[in-house]
């Protein structure tokens, strides 16, 4: 249980009939290399081929960190293992979760 969160709000989350998470579509993953998760992902999981792009100002923009305005730019790659999107981000620049 999330030590920030109340035990009878988690277990009452928990319980909720309305939240039924059936399937997971995407995971993402903050990694300080990304060019090294790729190669690993590839050479011990085979999985790949992944997209690499790069995102930061100008093109970035309206980004926040716990609700707060913040600039920052970070390098992402994506691709698919069945029916998950699996994505890496390493942060670049500014600040980072």
């Amino acid at each position: 249980m999330p030590n920030n969160i109340p035990a009878e709000v988690y277990i009452s989350f928990l319980e909720n009939e309305k939240f039924q998470m059936k399937s997971i579509s995407q995971v993402g993953i903050v990694v300080k290399d990304l060019q090294k998760a790729v190669e690993n992902y590839w050479k011990n999981f085979g999985i790949g081929p992944w997209s690499i792009y790069t995102a930061a100002p100008p093109d970035l923009t309206d980004t926040f960190i716990r609700g707060e305005p913040a600039s920052f730019s970070m390098k992402l790659a994506f691709t698919r293992a069945g029916s998950v999107m699996l994505e890496f981000i390493q942060p670049l620049e500014g600040e980072s979760i």
